[in-house]
């Protein structure tokens, strides 16, 4: 087999192994690495240690512990507190050094109890008691470039107005269903697409969109720290979140999304919009808050004598768009900006520039598959400012 190395093979093998075995056993039991190492021996008569070896080599790729955990978590048997668990397994590199490291990103929210109080057309208001998680694991934590974990949980109270003009009249309904009978007689896709009727359809369709906004006001207890939990800090305070979506793409609002301009410019050129079309969808997300951050076991603050709980501001922005729609999928581009400013700050701190933290990350991604990401800045329990670059896999459960 030319050009295919010998532990790819060995790669390929033991995932199937790995896989066959666990179709074998009972959901309460899961073949390890023992048993996966003794069917790979058998099929590719690689001695002990030669085997290990490859299957080291294996493990340091992300995209084979994406395959694993694909495989270790069956999606029919998914229990709903795993719904939102979103991990993304990556090598990154810090531009300062020539260590590179495997890690992994995650993200995760799970709603405990929602309320709805209202339910009318274009208005909803509600409680949410959620929980909320997210961080940087490096196999190697001396290496974490970005080594933050976030967790709380949030009590919000949010409005949602917007999205939908009244309701259709009864001669709007009718039309609308006659369109789709003959929208469905036409089969071919281009044809479908240069139809008057389509035309006409959409028409419809978006002129009773309109721009919809979601407040989400929240009070939250949480605790952020390293991924050794050596240093924390326990956060008590409150945030607000504003969400606008322009859903009618001929709006003023989304024609002036300046956010998405060069991106609608890109679609136009790859050919995934027939026309500089700016998207009211992606306007960015905005989140204020102010909280007490209580510091547990800090050191270098301890040294500094401002081991006492202290104001602080957080600021974030995120913003996501289209790039490329093909055969393979949709790519989006993805940002996240953050900042955070203690107030008051004693001047031990001030000098020591652990006052303010700001944070950029900037990444392309895929639904579920491979992603690339730049990062520069520092988060709360960060020493030091850094340039990160990934390259890895996501997955959602």
């Amino acid at each position: 087999m030319r050009g295919v190395s010998r532990c790819a093979l060995v790669g390929a093998v033991a995932i199937a192994a790995w896989r066959d075995l666990n179709a074998q056993q009972p959901d309460t039991t899961r073949a390890g690495l023992s048993d996966v190492l003794a069917l790979v021996k058998s099929v590719t008569n690689l001695s002990g240690p030669a085997l290990r070896n490859a299957v080291k080599q294996l493990l340091a790729d992300p995209d084979v512990l994406n395959s694993v955990l694909e495989a270790a978590v069956d999606s029919g048997k998914r229990p709903p507190l795993l719904e939102n668990l979103k991990v993304r397994f990556a090598t990154f590199e810090a531009a300062d050094s020539n260590t590179r490291g495997l890690g992994f990103n995650y993200t995760y929210s799970y709603s405990l109890k929602r309320q709805q109080f209202s339910t009318a057309p274009a208005h909803a208001t509600g409680l949410d008691l959620r929980l909320n998680s997210a961080g940087n694991v490096a196999f190697d934590r001396k290496i974490n470039p970005r080594d933050f974990l976030n967790s709380d949980l949030a009590l919000s109270l949010f409005v949602s107005s917007g999205g939908v003009r009244g309701t259709s009249t009864p001669a709007t309904v009718a039309r609308q269903a006659e369109l789709l009978q003959k929208l469905a007689l036409i089969e071919d896709e281009e044809a479908l697409e240069k139809s008057p009727l389509m035309a006409e359809y959409l028409q419809l369709v978006m002129g009773r969109l309109s721009t919809q906004r979601v407040l989400d006001v929240a009070g939250t207890f949480g605790i952020e720290s390293d991924q050794s939990f050596q240093q924390k800090n326990l956060v008590y305070g409150g945030r607000a979140s504003l969400d606008i979506k322009a859903w009618n793409p001929q709006s003023a609002l989304a024609q002036w999304n300046v956010f998405d301009w060069p991106f609608a410019l890109l679609r136009r050129l790859n050919g995934t919009d027939r026309a500089f079309t700016p998207l009211g969808s992606t306007i960015p997300t905005v989140l204020a808050g102010i909280v007490l951050v209580d510091p547990q076991d800090d050191k270098v603050r301890k040294a500094l004598g401002a081991l006492d709980a202290y104001p602080r501001v957080n600021v974030e922005a995120a913003f996501r768009t289209l790039v490329l729609r093909s055969r393979a999928g949709p790519l989006y581009f993805q940002s996240d900006a953050r900042w955070y400013r203690e107030l008051n700050a004693p001047q031990a701190i001030r000098g020591a520039n652990l006052n303010a933290f700001s944070y950029v990350a900037l990444a392309l991604v895929s639904d579920q598959g491979p992603y690339v990401s730049y990062s520069k800045g520092r988060l709360p329990v960060d020493r030091k400012k850094d340039e990160v670059y990934e390259l890895g896999f996501k997955l959602y459960f």
